[in-house]
């Protein structure tokens, strides 16, 4: 029995903080809550229009395509695609930051996506574009608002 009374009084006294404390932080702080009492704004900053740096295929072995290929469209191509390696994004981002906001030099950056990924034994003419989408609208249905290339063609190869 004693137990119980205490175990009420616990529940009663926890109830009564935390309440005090949800009250006051709606009062008292910026956002009106206090982590994790009432934190209710997890993920309601998420951006709705976002720019994704990829990889753009704009000719292989001399053959121009009439709109720039993505890289992971062409998986019979490129054994990188076929594979969704995501590495190819990770230097596709970094390559974006260098050439947008000069973060690191970009030419090793071009180098390393040439010699990782794009060799394939024909030439290739290349370049990294930021595609501009709302994020919902792109993963649910592909559609693309914008896209700006970030670096100037690049051709890999002999021919």
């Amino acid at each position: 029995m004693l137990k119980t009374g205490r175990l009420q009084r616990g529940l009663v006294l926890f109830f009564f903080l935390y309440v005090t404390v949800a009250t006051a932080g709606m009062h008292l702080t910026l956002k009106g809550e206090v982590f994790p009492v009432f934190s209710w704004s997890l993920f309601t900053a998420v951006r709705k229009d976002i720019s994704l740096p990829q990889v753009e295929i704009l000719a292989i072995a001399g053959e121009s395509f009439e709109t720039p290929q993505n890289f992971f469209d062409l998986t019979d191509t490129f054994p990188a695609a076929r594979s969704r390696n995501i590495r190819v994004v990770k230097l596709a981002n970094r390559i974006a930051l260098a050439a947008v906001r000069a973060t690191e030099p970009i030419e090793p950056l071009l180098q390393q996506m040439e010699r990782s990924f794009l060799s394939i034994g024909e030439p290739v003419t290349w370049r990294v574009s930021l595609y501009y989408v709302d994020a919902l609208d792109y993963y649910e249905d592909g559609e693309i608002r914008g896209i700006k290339p970030v670096t100037a063609p690049r051709r890999l190869g002999e021919g």
